[in-house]
């Protein structure tokens, strides 16, 4: 099994020390929401942002969107074996039910987080949680997991090989990824301390959706040779 940590993402609403900026209000205005009800986001927001702490790695939302549809639609989720972690920035994590289906066009996707914000469970006409949200450091979720291995991606460290994810499958361990979802910036120095090992999926600086791209085609590698292998040995 895979778990795959969205860590530190460029996602939440409008925080309150931007609530009376001019653009803020008539953004606000335009959506009829009261800001808090709003997702952050720098497309539209930037000039009010530009005072916030560490606003360069915040107001992305389309980052997670991104990843999100990729990963959901991997061979490697459609056959159970990810599950997938979003830690925001302000420290709430929210739980991605494998069968969800996000919305293709961004500002659904957009509203859709917004109601997740606001009531932090969406389910399903069966009742079945879809997108769930608590608040919940990244050292608490990996503590609530428990996998084996916990790898961070990160620029500059050596490449990740499907070799070593092959050893680790065949040992049965479950190995988590704790990958940025933000645009700018570095992680937090707490989040390097959760990490196992650190390694690199490329020689070039990708973005993180072609990141999570490269990961996950690592990992079904990994896994089509174990099964490879276990056919050869029958």
């Amino acid at each position: 099994m895979f778990y795959l940590i969205f860590a530190e993402t460029a996602l939440e609403t409008i925080p309150s020390e931007i609530w009376d900026h001019p653009i803020v209000k008539l953004l606000a205005k335009k959506k009829s929401k009261k800001p808090s009800k709003i997702l952050l986001d720098s497309s539209y927001l930037y000039s009010a942002m530009k005072n916030l702490e560490d606003f360069n790695k915040r107001g992305r939302p389309d980052i997670i969107h991104f990843c999100l549809l990729y990963a959901l639609g991997s061979e490697l989720n459609l056959d159970n074996m990810l599950r997938i972690y979003v830690h925001t920035l302000n420290d709430q994590v929210i739980t991605v039910n494998p069968n969800v289906r996000l919305p293709r066009n961004y500002p659904r996707f957009v509203g859709l987080m917004e109601q997740l914000f606001e009531k932090k469970l969406i389910s399903n006409s069966k009742g079945e949680p879809l997108l769930s949200m608590k608040n919940m450091n990244l050292y608490e979720l990996v503590k609530e997991i428990t996998p084996d291995t916990v790898i961070i991606l990160q620029e500059g460290k050596p490449l990740l090989s499907k070799e070593l994810i092959i050893e680790n499958l065949r040992s049965d361990k479950r190995i988590a990824f704790i990958v940025g979802a933000f645009p700018h910036g570095s992680y937090r120095q707490d989040t390097f301390k959760i990490s196992h090992a650190a390694y690199s999926v490329s020689k070039y600086s990708l973005d993180t959706w072609n990141a999570i791209g490269k990961l996950i085609s690592i990992c079904e590698d990994a896994l089509a040779d174990i099964k490879n292998m276990g056919s050869a040995q029958t």
